[in-house]
């Protein structure tokens, strides 16, 4: 798992970035942060998803080719929200200031 050792959110704009060319992946094959394998049909690409629902999920994100990237633990700083439910469909997004 990695670490951060510092994390800055500034001001400036939100750029969302969505691909106009978004397609369903099927057969998705791929290891969770514990190393467990994973099987799942039917993912959006360009999207992320927490894969648990606990306070720090683990979670993917999806690109455009259909491949699995980014495979580490969230930290989610919606204040008091309560954690995501498994598999609930996000952007990817930059903050850029």
């Amino acid at each position: 798992m990695g670490e951060i050792d510092n994390f800055d959110i500034g001001y400036g704009k939100y750029i969302n970035i969505e691909s106009p060319s978004r397609s369903i992946c099927s057969n998705l094959t791929f290891a969770d942060c514990e190393g467990n394998i994973i099987y799942n049909l039917n993912l959006d690409s360009d999207k992320a998803y927490p894969l648990t629902s606990t306070t720090a999920p683990c979670g993917i994100e999806v690109t455009n080719d259909c491949e699995v990237t980014n495979l580490n633990y969230w930290h989610c700083i919606d204040g008091n929200l309560s954690s995501p439910s498994a598999y609930t469909k996000y952007l990817t997004t930059i903050f850029m200031g």
